[in-house]
């Protein structure tokens, strides 16, 4: 079985962020399954990855993930006043030629977890 390494941020600012190895033929379902419902991709462009979010979680009331809403600020650059990153996120590797979703690899994990210490 083919895995992808992801990086998981809890909206619980208590619980650490931890890699998780998905399964790359169900990508879709660990991601939907790791942030509760529909995704929504946001575009990391400085580390080159995928951060997935509940689509619908400002509606269904998921508490504000601070952590990811602040590296998305970091290493996104942009993120409208009083917007906010609503429930889990989880950041894979982007994706490739063909448009399949790529783990992260170790230069981002490290890239990653750097700019968590500052969120």
């Amino acid at each position: 079985m083919d895995t992808l390494t992801a990086l998981l941020i809890p909206a619980d600012a208590e619980t650490d962020p931890e890699l998780r190895e998905i399964n790359a033929a169900d990508t879709l379902g660990a991601l939907q399954e790791a942030v509760g419902g529909y995704i929504e991709a946001v575009r990391l462009s400085s580390v080159s990855a995928d951060m997935f979010v509940n689509e619908e979680g400002k509606i269904y009331g998921l508490t504000c993930n601070t952590r990811a809403t602040n590296l998305v600020g970091m290493l996104y650059g942009e993120i409208s006043l009083g917007d906010y990153i609503a429930g889990n996120a989880i950041i894979t590797g982007g994706i490739d030629e063909e448009g399949n979703t790529l783990g992260l690899d170790p230069l981002q994990v490290h890239e990653l977890k750097i700019a968590l210490q500052h969120c």
